[in-house]
C-alpha cells in the first residue's frame, strides 16, 4: 500500500530530524488510520476518506497541554 511506504520513510525521517526513536504506535485498521509519536512529532498516515471526519476540525487539543491553562 503507497500510503504505508510513505509511513514508513517518513517515521524514518523523523527520528533521523529528532533523534527520537517513534513511540506511541497505534493501528485502527477499521477506521484505516495509523499514528506514531517522534519526538515533537506526530505522524499520521490514512486514506482521504480515513481523513473526511476530521476536515472540519479548526483544532485540536492534547489534554496534557490543557493542564497547564
Amino acid at each position: 500500500m503507497q500510503v504505508i511506504k510513505a509511513y514508513t520513510r517518513l517515521i524514518s525521517f523523523y527520528e533521523k530530524l529528532s533523534g527520537s526513536q517513534a513511540e506511541q504506535r497505534f493501528q485502527y485498521r477499521e477506521a484505516g488510520l495509523e499514528t506514531a509519536a517522534v519526538g515533537r512529532f506526530i505522524v499520521l498516515a490514512a486514506t482521504q476518506k480515513a481523513l473526511e471526519p476530521f476536515f472540519g476540525n479548526k483544532s485540536n487539543l492534547d489534554s496534557r497541554f490543557c493542564r497547564g491553562v
